[in-house]
């Protein structure tokens, strides 16, 4: 009896799907996460410090202690680190004139109106140029 040869495709094919189910049964799922390259970098270099060579341990272990934590704990890891400060009106007002008290000072600058996103024509004070 000779056995049949199977292609290195074929085989392949096998073992992944050998590896999907046994994942299966440990209940192992795979995900994908898109990050900004800031968080990337921040992440790589905790590892280091840490001695962590695989990405997968430090997610683990970065999800196991979300999971200890109260859910009080759990509320405040999870919350997003934006700063709760806010331009007002007034102080938008104050920066745009401010702004427009040097236009043309830098040649080759453009100006956009932000409430016609258009923009600006710009008068230069003392242009150097001879008509």
């Amino acid at each position: 009896m000779a056995q049949s040869k199977k292609s290195a495709a074929d085989h392949s094919r096998e073992y992944r799907q050998r590896e999907q189910e046994k994942a299966s049964k440990l209940g192992i799922e795979k995900i994908t996460i898109d990050m900004a390259a800031g968080v990337k970098a921040g992440m790589a270099a905790a590892m280091k410090r840490n001695g962590i060579k695989n990405a997968q341990e430090a997610w683990q272990n970065i999800g196991l202690y979300l999971m200890r934590a109260s859910p009080e704990e759990q509320d405040r890891m999870l919350k997003s680190d934006k700063s709760d400060f806010v331009i007002s009106p007034k102080l938008a007002r104050q920066y745009r004139a401010k702004a427009m008290e040097e236009p043309g000072s830098n040649p080759g600058d453009e100006m956009i109106d932000p409430d016609s996103n258009r923009p600006i024509r710009i008068e230069t004070r003392g242009s150097d140029c001879a008509e």
